[in-house]
């Protein structure tokens, strides 16, 4: 399917441009060490595997990893570069798979699997998989709402 332009730059794509099978551009995004501890802070998520690369090979992992609410965002960013600021996020279905190691490309892959329209406006369900060299670390659906 033809998919949208992508705004970016706070644009907001336009409810009446878009349908159903459309793709959402590819976001790739290498994740470090220094990440990964700089979005555990933001998150307010001190557990060590997410800065202390010793605590996490003690616990059997290669190094550190990402939290769950890091991925979340990282999703909302995956979505906004390509619809903007203008819609809402409604719900968000997330499931974790496979962990998120330092030092690893992320890869988002999505598209719009459904339109609507109510009384407050138009809604697009968004089905989204976030890919690592292990396999898939994050899948799941959110809703963007426009009024």
């Amino acid at each position: 399917m033809k998919s949208p332009i992508p705004v970016g730059h706070g644009d907001c794509l336009k409810f009446e441009r878009l349908s159903g099978g459309d793709e959402l551009p590819t976001l790739e995004l290498r994740i470090g060490v220094s990440d990964i501890v700089a979005m555990s802070i933001a998150t307010r998520d001190f557990h060590p595997v997410h800065h202390d690369p010793a605590h996490a090979r003690e616990l059997g992992h290669p190094t550190l990893f990402i939290n769950i609410m890091s991925t979340s965002g990282l999703v909302e960013r995956f979505v906004r570069d390509w619809a903007g600021q203008g819609p809402r996020l409604g719900a968000l279905k997330l499931k974790l798979g496979v962990p998120h190691y330092a030092g690893d490309t992320l890869r988002f892959i999505g598209r719009v699997s459904g339109l609507g329209r109510d009384g407050a406006g138009g809604w697009a369900d968004i089905e989204f998989k976030g890919d690592n060299p292990r396999g898939t670390h994050a899948s799941g659906q959110l809703k963007l709402l426009w009024p």
